[in-house]
């Protein structure tokens, strides 16, 4: 096919000259004709645009909080991580499973900082964090007298790792005839077992827990004669706090009559 093209160039130039010479002088036997033959070289095809790219960095704080995961549905990014100018990438922020930690929001050039997942508009090179902050769980306080209960009694939410003291009036509703007397918890969870304290507790708290207050019924005996000088009547026996006995507590009542008088009843 070149060389067709070729030819054709050729005869064209030979009748140009022949037609050019003929024009100006007759061409005699000593007249010398230069003919020169141009041959051109095959275009080449312009190149295509190279894209204009951008570079999304994503980060985590903590970086043991999670990951943040990048996704297009239009033109992926390339092996350096770069995507076309103008595309819109989704970013989801997963939180590390069993460290309990949540997502708190984003950082950088997205479109909502508080969205999860949220997008990011690559017009510029962009870096974007998500934030994860520590879970929280639930210490549940059961009591069933009033005793300024600290926490209150009810469903107390801790950060993951959070060090509580749990504590108790010693007594409650200390007013005669009847008190009530810590003596203890009964836990799950964290919640250490009862190690003799009774009213007060610390421990670290990294899962749902409950703590339940145990108290022990305690009453006053009062006794009394009709006449003190006909006789006396004592108390002894039992574990007696004071005046105040362990309900069920078994206690001895002594009456002694005076000379001339004997016990009635």
């Amino acid at each position: 096919m070149r060389r067709r093209l070729l030819s054709i160039l050729l005869v064209g130039l030979i009748l140009s000259s022949v037609l050019s010479l003929a024009s100006c002088a007759p061409i005699g036997p000593s007249a010398i004709a230069t003919i020169a033959a141009i041959f051109g070289g095959k275009k080449k095809k312009d190149k295509p645009p190279v894209p204009v790219t951008f570079k999304l960095t994503t980060t985590c704080d903590p970086t043991e909080g999670g990951t943040a995961e990048a996704s297009v549905t239009g033109v992926p990014a390339d092996a350096n991580g770069r995507f076309v100018d103008g595309t819109v990438v989704d970013i989801l922020a997963v939180p590390a499973t069993g460290l309990s930690y949540n997502f708190s929001h984003w950082t950088g050039d997205v479109v909502s900082s508080t969205a999860n997942p949220t997008s990011v508009i690559m017009d510029s090179d962009k870096t974007v964090t998500a934030h994860f902050s520590i879970g929280q769980v639930g210490l549940e306080v059961i009591s069933s007298h009033a005793a300024n209960a600290s926490p209150s009694v009810g469903i107390t939410q801790f950060t993951i790792g959070s060090s509580i003291s749990c504590t108790v009036d010693a007594y409650a509703e200390d007013t005669s005839p009847t008190r009530y007397k810590c003596i203890g918890w009964t836990p799950t969870g964290d919640v250490p077992t009862d190690n003799g304290t009774n009213n007060t507790g610390t421990f670290t708290i990294n899962q749902p827990s409950t703590i339940t207050w145990q108290w022990q019924t305690q009453h006053t005996v009062t006794i009394d004669v009709n006449d003190a000088a006909r006789g006396t009547a004592t108390l002894s026996g039992g574990s007696p706090e004071g005046s105040y006995y362990p309900e069920l507590d078994s206690v001895t009542i002594q009456a002694t009559a005076n000379s001339g008088y004997t016990f009635d009843h």
